[in-house]
């Protein structure tokens, strides 16, 4: 705005002011302080109309030079041109993170000055002037880089000309435009224009050819797993790849003579092929450029020409490579591997192979060498030889024989088989049996009796194994004390799959997992199942006629019957007469027999329950979780020991049973040795008063020493043959506790009616027994009945033990001073 125009601009706002009702010479314009300057500033004219806008132009700049591993060498001419005439002016020309090297100024030598984050040239005088700068940029690196960035002062169009170190590239040139992309010399002339912002940015890649690159450096670690078989040898390698120079997109490897490549995968695999011209070669594409490390897993197979000399391979790295390899070898366990040779690689323990080889495999290695050339390994292969396996297998006998009074004998067997394809199971039942019924999985079955098998051979027809039809399934009839779990266990060795029968019988049980006896079950396959091996129960039971009754002492041999296949497990269960005590079973079972005990024991389980207290205190609580627990352990226990006997007909007498794991192929047999129930109380008395008499003889206080010996050596008699009736050897400690007692009192002279008249006369006389040492014996006393109720087979032991003490001081005290004679003696 002129000044013209602002004074008619305020004239104008004056004039429109009002007027003052009367003229005043001394009135005063009050302006805004801002209205007033801008007043001012719009009033004075400027002081320098001439000078330009701009002071510097930069007219056009040329970069060339070359890149390499991150440092860039180059020149830059650049030309520009100053207006500004007011003195020395600072121009700049370079990025200051660049290092100059030579520098000209219109063909003269000068220096640049960093200043503001870029090198500057000085000038004092308008005009043009071109520059010219050697400089480097950058770090050089031990690996290529492919970015090159450079700031330049903000200006003209700016021509670029970058060889960089590689060829078949795609630049890019952010901020500018490519104009070409030429090969030169070991690299390629890269060539465009940058815009006015001066920015260079200027990055390539790598075309992916599969030409490979004389310049890429690379190393090898291979680890290859041998799987040796009788007519091949099959391997896996993983040969991981590391490119310590340039980087590469395909991977050359060598195949040993005669392997033959079956599979070659990995995560930059793009595909692979064997050289056409040479055969030992095996070249695999990747699918992008490795810089790095890349994986490839080749799985190979070669023949074995002969099995006394068989040749191991592996793949190797390509020739000049650097490798090192690990091999492990590994066999069927039909197969008897040997090394023969080994050259040019060195055995290793298995301890001692890495865990990258071992992981490459579920199955034991047998050996394992390490190399870092070519290795020349040769084993031997040969046949173990083979063991004959059963076709035919008994899982479980179960077996329930009742012993009646009159000799005879009844038993009932289940067998678990399971059978491949055998077509019969021979059973020598005892001579003189006879067969009462037979089932076959619940249907009734009649064996055969061949005519040059001996007395009691029978033959019963078995089910083969057969091929399931994976629609139609299998049929299963619900046998007693059976449940969808126990069903799944018998097909699918699994009770938790008892889900595959409820779903495949939607139409019977209607989502309910209740089954009754009798049912009809459709038993589906458990995935693609088409052979099946067969498994069944059979039910046999047969009556053995006696030969009189049973005597009131004596033996008796049980057997079961004897089968052409052998028996996993045997449980039997065998009932005796009530009145009929065993003294002894002679067999090769393990005996699970319930105990029994005697008159004195039972007595003394019944005070302990009547008398007996627990403590209630913190922690003794049992949750219901953990008391549901021990009853499962409980369950679990019986049904190992065969609680429920398998048998239908009436189970009579006192159970004893019997258990074994992996027969010895003969027919399991039991003898026990009995007495009848008289004849034991008969026994358990005379043993009584035996005893009783030997520890009178024992305990005599002028006894001699050949009566001590007698006593010794008739207890240790009676303690053996006691050893055979149920419950003796407590009545012979009872016994030798009873002559303890009377022994006391005969050593003081002591005579029970008499005491106890005394005593009933004259009732104060019992506190003279309560002194200091009798308290504390009795204290001592209740502290041991305490400990013996805890534990009860420690009681008459115990008892016995303070009485013998007790008997033993009163005849060293009466043989020390005279004893008195009581005064109602």
């Amino acid at each position: 705005m002129t000044p013209t125009v602002t004074l008619t601009f305020v004239a104008a706002w004056l004039s429109a002011q009002p007027a003052p009702s009367r003229p005043n010479p001394d009135e005063h314009v009050t302006l805004p302080l801002t209205a007033w300057s801008t007043l001012v500033d719009s009033a004075t004219p400027p002081s320098d109309v001439s000078r330009p806008p701009q002071p510097v132009v930069h007219a056009q700049r040329t970069i060339t030079g070359a890149f390499d591993k991150g440092l860039l060498e180059a020149t830059l001419e650049a030309r520009f041109e100053v207006y500004d005439d007011q003195g020395y002016l600072q121009v700049p020309v370079l990025d200051d993170s660049a290092s100059p090297g030579e520098v000209t100024l219109n063909g003269q030598p000068t220096s640049l000055v960093a200043q503001d984050g870029m090198y500057t040239v000085g000038v004092e005088e308008p005009g043009a002037y071109d520059v010219r700068v050697t400089f480097f940029r950058g770090q050089e690196q031990d690996r290529f880089a492919r970015r090159l960035q450079l700031r330049l002062p903000a200006g003209g169009v700016t021509a670029i000309s970058v060889l960089v170190p590689e060829h078949d590239i795609a630049p890019r040139l952010a901020g500018g435009v490519i104009t070409g992309a030429a090969p030169e010399g070991p690299g390629t002339r890269v060539t465009g224009f940058l815009d006015a912002s001066g920015q260079l940015d200027l990055a390539w890649a790598r075309t992916v050819d599969h030409k490979g690159a004389a310049d890429v450096k690379t190393e090898a670690a291979i680890r290859t797993i041998a799987t040796v078989d009788e007519g091949l040898v099959r391997g896996v390698s993983v040969v991981d790849v590391t490119v310590t120079a340039g980087e590469t997109d395909r991977i050359d490897l060598r195949l040993p003579p005669g392997v033959e490549v079956l599979d070659v995968t990995g995560p930059a695999v793009l595909q692979w092929r064997p050289d056409l011209a040479d055969r030992s070669r095996l070249e695999v594409l990747l699918r992008y450029l490795v810089a790095d490390r890349a994986r490839v897993v080749v799985r190979f197979q070669h023949p074995v020409v002969s099995p006394d000399r068989v040749e191991l391979a592996t793949i190797l790295a390509a020739p000049g490579v650097p490798m090192s390899g690990v091999l492990g070898v590994q066999a069927p366990a039909g197969l008897d591997i040997t090394v023969r040779e080994v050259a040019r690689a060195q055995s290793a323990s298995l301890r001692e192979l890495p865990s990258e080889l071992t992981g490459l495999t579920n199955k034991p290695l047998l050996y394992g060498f390490r190399f870092t050339e070519p290795p020349q390994i040769a084993l031997s292969v040969a046949h173990h030889e083979q063991v004959p396996l059963t076709s035919t297998l008994i899982d479980e006998l179960q077996a329930s024989t009742v012993l009646l009074a009159d000799g005879s004998r009844i038993t009932k067997l289940r067998l678990d088989i399971r059978n491949n394809t055998r077509q019969y199971l021979a059973v020598t039942v005892p001579p003189g049996a006879e067969v009462t019924h037979a089932l076959l999985d619940g249907q009734t079955v009649r064996p055969a009796a061949p005519a040059d098998a001996g007395d009691g051979a029978l033959l019963f027809s078995l089910r083969q194994s057969e091929r399931i039809d994976p629609e139609s399934g299998r049929v299963h009839v619900v046998q007693r004390n059976e449940s969808l779990g126990s069903i799944a266990h018998y097909y699918y060795a699994d009770p938790g799959k008892w889900t595959l029968v409820l779903d495949a019988n939607q139409g019977t049980l209607h989502g309910n997992s209740m089954i009754r006896v009798g049912q009809t079950l459709s038993i589906p396959t458990d995935g693609p199942l088409t052979v099946e091996e067969s498994a069944f129960v059979l039910e046999l039971a047969y009556r053995e006629p006696g030969g009189g009754g049973l005597s009131a002492f004596g033996s008796e041999q049980v057997a079961l019957p004897g089968f052409d296949v052998d028996a996993m497990k045997v449980v039997w269960h065998l009932y005796l007469p009530d009145d009929l005590e065993p003294l002894d079973f002679d067999t090769a079972l393990t005996a699970y027999d319930a105990r029994r005990f005697g008159l004195l024991r039972r007595v003394g389980d019944f005070l302990d329950v009547v008398f007996g207290t627990s403590d209630a205190q913190a922690g003794g609580y049992e949750s219901i979780l953990q008391r549901r627990k021990v009853i499962y352990r409980e369950e679990v226990e019986k049904k190992d020991l065969a609680e429920v006997a398998p048998a239908t007909f009436p189970l009579v007498g006192t159970r004893y049973r019997f258990k074994r794991v992996l027969g010895d192929g003969e027919p399991p047999r039991i003898t026990v040795a009995y007495l009848s129930g008289g004849a034991g109380d008969v026994a358990r008395a005379l043993a009584f008063l035996l005893m009783f008499a030997l520890t009178t003889l024992a305990l005599r206080r002028q006894g001699r020493w050949w009566e001590k010996a007698i006593a010794g050596l008739g207890t240790a008699a009676l303690m053996v043959a006691a050893h055979y009736v149920l419950g003796v050897h407590r009545l012979i400690l009872w016994a030798a506790i009873a002559a303890t007692v009377v022994a006391i009192f005969r050593a003081r002279d002591l005579r029970p009616r008499g005491a106890l008249a005394a005593v009933l006369r004259e009732p104060w006389r019992l506190l003279e027994l309560a002194t200091v040492g009798n308290l504390v014996r009795a204290a001592l006393l209740l502290v041991a009945a305490r400990a013996m109720l805890g534990w009860p087979p420690l009681q008459p032991f115990v008892l016995l033990l303070v009485l013998l003490v007790w008997w033993r001081r009163w005849v060293r005290r009466d043989a020390i001073v005279a004893p008195e004679v009581p005064a109602h003696a």
